[in-house]
């Protein structure tokens, strides 16, 4: 769901970051992510909503526009 909706021309100006949870624990530390599967929506620097372990489409588009 997250690669469709970052195809999705609404959502252009939408950046998604993907972080390795294994690798990348200071990128986690910095974002304050504790949990596996956690999607976080930025409008600029501002964090606008952030979930974990979500699959439902319509929860994860709505994150996505939080972010517009």
């Amino acid at each position: 769901m997250v690669e469709q909706l970052s195809k999705d021309p609404t959502f252009a100006s939408v950046t998604v970051l993907i972080v390795d949870f294994d690798k990348d624990k200071e990128a986690l530390k910095e974002l304050k992510i504790a949990d596996r599967s956690t999607l976080v929506a930025y409008k600029g620097k501002t964090e606008k909503k952030r979930s974990s372990f979500v699959t439902d489409p319509g929860e994860i588009r709505a994150l996505f526009e939080s972010a517009l």
